[in-house]
């Protein structure tokens, strides 16, 4: 990811402050690593190094714009959906199990390859009013989909599925 954003135009570079959660890093030789490859960029950025409390996250989400999700691989995260919620425009790796919030609920994320990510990023930095716009669109789907009552439901569906016993209702 460093990478691609190396390769963003100048003028992209000089409009972006990215933020590097490291607080999940394996060992300090992992945190150092990406340090180290952060020394020569010439764009802005932030390394997290510290877990933040659940104030601070909520302020992180809140007051960021885009939002990169290039792991190798994740099972709906709940950072994620966070990052949905307060209206960040979402690129996600192609790879990753999202495809089903588009196309069952319509919610707006932009979907790339590693190889795309530095056009796919001056893409949505270009036009930013507008995705802006449609990110916003995700918070009510997102709040229907994974509010209690709606989860709650769904378990017990799949409860009364799996469970070998016929309860009576």
């Amino acid at each position: 990811m460093i990478r691609a954003l190396e390769m963003l135009d100048d003028s992209v570079k000089e409009k972006i402050h990215v933020v590097f959660p490291m607080t999940y890093a394996s060992d300090d030789s992992v945190r150092a690593d990406v340090e180290k490859k952060l020394d020569s960029v010439n764009f802005s950025y932030t390394c997290m190094t510290r877990l933040l409390s659940l104030e601070e996250l909520a302020l992180l989400r809140m007051n960021s714009d885009i939002y990169i999700n290039m792991q190798i691989s994740d099972s709906f995260s709940s950072s994620t959906m966070e990052y949905f919620y307060t209206g960040n425009i979402i690129i996600i790796g192609e790879w990753l199990p999202y495809k089903f919030l588009k196309s069952e609920y319509g919610i707006d994320y932009t979907e790339t390859s590693k190889s795309q990510l530095t056009r796919n990023l001056t893409s949505v930095i270009s036009d930013i009013k507008n995705k802006k716009d449609c990110a916003a669109k995700n918070k009510p789907i997102v709040r229907l989909l994974c509010s209690w009552s709606n989860v709650s439901e769904r378990l017990c569906s799949m409860y009364m599925e799996l469970t070998p016993y016929q309860y009576k209702q």
